[in-house]
């Protein structure tokens, strides 16, 4: 499936991952674009829209990454396309996003402060933040959820589904399994190596808690 991505490793995440906040901003006044119709290869499916999130029923993302995204698209196996679930994210949606999960966290632990269950959260929905010079990478337009499919639009098997908060979800979690994955589980990892070293080699960074998240 994956062709010159077989052989490639998805590595293994053992740092500690940088805090995006405390990211420099360097303002470009880059203009935001839709992803609708922009390539062939790729289709646009929101997910909170579709999940009735008060989302549009679009995804915008800035030119230079919609330029990417037509790179990585071209360059995937033929009958391939890519998928794209989101990406920037209006201040509203990002704070929806956030509280559901902090509530579905409050069930889980109960005894948890609000610190502390902003800390969880936040391994997989980023905090909210309205101050322009720490925004959530979503809010910026950088970022971007999204899958491969075929060319008649069935996602490919990842190992698991958008948004499954889990260590299942984590990048390098099959890779690490590598000697006693099933056939199944197999073609998941090597799917998701495609998708990774595709992205990568346009340039992308990928968040190493999410397979889906560039």
């Amino acid at each position: 499936m994956c062709g010159k991505n077989m052989n490639k490793i998805i590595p293994s995440f053992t740092g500690k991952f940088d805090d995006w906040g405390e990211i420099d901003i360097q303002e470009s006044q880059e203009s935001l674009m839709s992803l609708k119709g922009i390539h062939e290869r790729i289709s646009v499916r929101p997910m909170y829209f579709l999940r009735g999130k008060s989302a549009m029923d679009d995804c915008f993302v800035r030119i230079s990454v919609a330029k990417r995204l037509i790179a990585v698209a071209e360059s995937l196996p033929k009958n391939h396309k890519l998928v794209i679930w989101d990406g920037w994210r209006p201040i509203s949606v990002q704070q929806a996003l956030f509280d559901e999960y902090k509530s579905i966290l409050r069930g889980q632990f109960p005894v948890a402060t609000d610190g502390e269950l902003d800390k969880k959260a936040s391994t997989f929905v980023s905090l909210p933040s309205s101050n322009s010079k720490k925004p959530s990478p979503h809010c910026t337009g950088g970022s971007v959820d999204l899958t491969i499919s075929s060319s008649d639009g069935v996602c490919l098997d990842m190992g698991t589904e958008f948004d499954d908060f889990t260590s299942k979800a984590h990048t390098a979690f099959l890779e690490e399994r590598i000697s006693s994955l099933s056939l199944v589980d197999r073609n998941a990892l090597e799917n998701r190596r495609l998708l990774f070293f595709s992205m990568i080699n346009a340039g992308f960074t990928n968040y190493p808690f999410e397979w889906w998240h560039f």
